[in-house]
């Protein structure tokens, strides 16, 4: 059955909202827990959309799927990757921080974590076992918002 077009308008607009929440997160190692929820929300949109769009198995978005299982199991899936560090707002001062500045990266991105430790496919069950390969070849080690950006652009959501 075809998606109901009213539905699929909601779902779409909740998802590009949650991914621009997202996208505004700041990109420091101290800020990593920030990206939690607008990570997991997202993700959470993402599977709805390829539920209703009967996408579920294309490879990323069963990757995608495996990270939202993990997130909603209280698994930090991020990590923060990046050059050399620099001070932002205030003057680099040498083996300090200067007052009123923060630590933050060149070139830094949150990237989705290697392996998820915590949260692995339990029993003999196919579909799990899919998800988590999905995981491993299409999110592991990427850029989360170019990750979710790609999903979303396969999703039809712009």
């Amino acid at each position: 059955m075809p998606p109901h077009p009213r539905r699929l308008d909601l779902v779409s607009r909740a998802a590009n909202a949650a991914a621009d929440r997202l996208r505004s997160c700041p990109v420091r190692d101290d800020t990593r827990d920030a990206v939690f929820a607008p990570l997991g929300e997202t993700l959470m949109w993402i599977e709805q959309l390829a539920i209703e769009l009967d996408k579920r198995r294309l490879p990323l978005l069963m990757g995608l799927g495996h990270a939202r299982n993990a997130a909603v199991h209280g698994d930090q899936i991020v990590g923060l990757t990046g050059t050399e560090p620099v001070y932002v707002h205030g003057v680099m001062i040498t083996g300090r921080t200067p007052l009123g500045g923060f630590r933050t990266q060149i070139g830094a991105r949150w990237i989705f974590v290697d392996d998820i430790v915590d949260y692995q496919p339990r029993g003999d069950d196919q579909w799990r076992r899919d998800r988590l390969d999905g995981y491993r070849a299409e999110v592991a080690s990427r850029p989360v918002v170019e990750r979710i950006t790609v999903a979303l652009t396969d999703l039809g959501v712009s």
